[in-house]
């Protein structure tokens, strides 16, 4: 019988360690190999479509000149923006004017779909064949965007827009999901003549999610709220409106001093009485006002495909009469046609604000789906009860209130008229609201610059909401 040496066992012995070790060194790299395939799958389903929105990515100002960049479609499946021979061709007209700010373009002072998802158009999905043409150099197809926007409401509502010879912007969307139906601005520039310039800044401005305006009354949603959190009787406690209201020197008037009377929180959003939301303010404070404020998107960023502008509300203690100006919207308070319209669509919706999205869904060049917008809730701050009271009271205001001009029983329109002073002679309208009232499809705010009231944007609403129980 052979006996191993010390030598040899020795020998074996290392002879494993080192076979344990290449053993271990193999699962190592396996593992890391397998962390690196799946990261680069989980980058090019989920991850890659988020780098869209960086606009400050130096890649977005990257053309590709192999790769074909996608097209984008209105929910119709109309083509509003296309490549045809290495350039980037747009709708002409009417249709082009009112797509012109959500679309936008890319250059250095580029801005809309086109430059928050340069990188997706770009983006090469599908069969291998694309992938191989890519590695070669041989052209190859991007993504496409499918949007929310029908075209035709899009091209009614900008043309309601231009025929009332005012500056503004209208937006429509889904309180229930979102989805954004149609959104334009105006002045707007056509495609061929879309060189920017100094001369033409306020052509480019979106209006309806970079401007910022004096929300007038139609703030008084907001206040309205933090009075139901903060006066347990609001319903059957009464003001008395005399038309005016001096509080310690300051004063507030209603519309053409016309004195309301006595009146409850009901009452004062149907009249839109100027008076008793001041008075209200008084009693109530700013703290108050600006806690409901923050939680329906004011001084708080706002999360959409494009660039928004934050709307603001005083961050500082004001005086008194501030306080009062601020609680029927003048003051400094500031918001957006977008966060007013997200804010009314939640009160239509049960409290629930949902996220407001203009992008359904991005498809590869065979039409597949690789990426699909799902409707998300912003929150839910306005309370069931809340939302139902508010309900009642703006379907009021249509009823027989300060919009009843456009009191429909078929459209069944609920919303609340503003009037925002800028200066003696200048003075925003506003509505905002949804139809209909006892189940919303449809939310719209409608915004027109020095237009004296509110007369011209009712009007544009009713239009609009005819049109589009017609879809």
């Amino acid at each position: 019988m052979e006996i191993e040496s010390k030598e040899e066992k020795m020998k074996k012995g290392m002879e494993g360690k080192f076979k344990n070790k290449i053993r271990f060194i193999f699962i190592i790299n396996l593992i890391f190999m397998l962390f690196i395939i799946i990261s680069i799958i989980k980058f090019y389903r989920e991850d890659s479509f988020g780098l869209v929105n960086k606009t400050l990515n130096p890649r977005v100002f990257i053309e590709d000149e192999n790769v074909i960049k996608g097209s984008i479609y209105d929910s119709n499946g109309m083509e509003v923006a296309k490549t045809v021979d290495g350039r980037r061709v747009y709708k002409k007209g009417i249709m082009g004017e009112s797509f012109f700010h959500l679309i936008g373009y890319v250059k250095e002072e580029g801005f809309g779909l086109e430059s928050n998802y340069s990188l997706a158009l770009q983006k090469v999905g599908g069969e291998l064949n694309q992938r191989i043409n890519a590695i070669e150099e041989k052209k190859v197809y991007g993504n496409n965007l499918h949007l929310t926007i029908d075209g035709n409401m899009q091209k009614k509502a900008y043309e309601q827009i231009v025929q009332s010879g005012k500056n503004g912007s209208i937006i429509m969307l889904e309180p229930s999901t979102g989805k954004v139906i149609a959104m334009v601005s105006n002045p707007s520039i056509n495609y061929d003549n879309a060189k920017y310039n100094k001369s033409d800044e306020k052509k480019f401005l979106n209006r309806s999610t970079s401007g910022l305006y004096a929300p007038g009354s139609v703030f008084k949603v907001v206040s309205s709220i933090t009075i139901m959190e903060n006066r347990k009787d609001y319903e059957s406690e009464k003001y008395e409106c005399t038309g005016h209201i001096n509080i310690d020197g300051n004063i507030i008037k209603c519309y053409n001093e016309v004195a309301h009377g006595e009146i409850t929180l009901e009452d004062a959003i149907e009249q839109s009485c100027n008076t008793y939301f001041a008075y209200m303010g008084n009693e109530i404070g700013i703290d108050k006002l600006r806690e409901t404020a923050e939680k329906l998107n004011f001084n708080g960023e706002f999360d959409f495909e494009i660039e928004v502008s934050k709307s603001k509300f005083t961050k500082e203690e004001v005086g008194t009469s501030e306080l009062m100006q601020t609680y029927i919207g003048q003051g400094k308070t500031l918001t957006t046609p977008l966060n007013m319209v997200t804010i009314l669509g939640g009160v239509g919706n049960g409290g629930i604000m949902m996220k407001p999205y203009v992008v359904d869904y991005i498809s590869d060049y065979r039409g597949k789906v690789v990426n699909r917008t799902k409707p998300s809730m912003i929150n839910k701050n306005i309370t069931l009860e809340q939302s139902t009271k508010l309900n009642d009271m703006l379907i009021k205001v249509v009823e027989s209130g300060t919009g009843k001009s456009i009191k429909n029983n078929e459209l069944k329109i609920a919303g609340k008229t503003g009037s925002a002073e800028i200066t003696e002679e200048v003075t925003h309208g506003w509505f905002v609201g949804y139809a209909p009232y006892d189940m919303p499809k449809i939310a719209i705010a409608v915004l027109l610059e020095d237009s004296e009231n509110s007369k011209a944007t009712l009007k544009i609403v009713e239009k609009l909401i005819e049109e589009y129980e017609k879809l």
